[in-house]
C-alpha cells in the first residue's frame, strides 16, 4: 500500500464516525442500510457496510446515538438509528475542531507569500464541519479533523 492510500485509510477513520453522525442529524432517523447507501452515494472517502455497521454499534455504545428496531413489511426488522443529544453536543465540538484546522490549513504558506495552495475546501465554500443553516443540523460538510472515539473513550482501531 502506497503511502496516499494508507493516508486515506487513516483519513476515512477518522471521519466516517462523523458523517453518519452528520448525516442523521440532517435527515433524522435512518436504518443502517439506508446510512450505507447514503454514505456510498458521496464518493469514493467513504466505506461501506464493514466499516459503517461498526461505527453504528460504537456511537451507540458511546451515547452519541439511539437505536430501535422496526419490523419491516415483507422482510426482517429493521434497527433505526437517531442522534442523542449528546451527539449533536459532539458534532457542535466536532465543527469547533474542524474549523481550527481547516483555518491552520488554510494559512500553510501564506506567512511566506506563497498562499495556500493545494488546500482544498468544501465545494460550498464554508470550510466547515458544522451547522446547515437550513436545516438547523450539526455535523461534518466534510472530512477530517475532530476528535476520535478514542479521545471520547471508546474502542476506535
Amino acid at each position: 500500500m502506497d503511502a496516499t492510500a494508507q493516508w486515506l485509510v487513516q483519513l476515512r477513520k477518522g471521519v466516517v464516525e462523523l458523517l453518519v453522525l452528520r448525516l442523521l442529524a440532517s435527515r433524522g432517523e435512518l436504518h443502517g442500510y439506508a446510512i450505507v447507501k447514503e454514505l456510498l452515494s458521496l464518493g469514493r472517502l467513504v466505506a461501506g457496510e464493514s466499516t459503517v455497521y461498526p461505527v453504528l454499534k460504537r456511537l451507540e455504545s458511546d451515547g452519541l446515538l439511539t437505536a430501535r428496531w422496526v419490523e419491516a413489511e415483507g422482510g426482517p426488522p429493521r434497527k433505526y438509528y437517531a442522534v442523542t443529544a449528546a451527539g449533536h453536543e459532539f458534532l457542535d465540538e466536532a465543527r469547533r475542531e474542524w474549523d481550527a484546522l481547516v483555518e491552520s490549513m488554510g494559512r500553510v504558506g501564506v506567512r511566506d507569500g506563497a498562499g495556500a495552495q493545494g488546500v482544498a475546501e468544501p465545494a460550498d465554500g464554508s470550510g466547515s464541519v458544522g451547522h446547515d443553516e437550513s436545516r438547523g443540523a450539526e455535523g461534518v460538510q466534510s472530512t477530517g479533523g475532530a476528535t476520535t472515539g478514542k479521545e471520547r473513550g471508546g474502542d476506535h482501531d
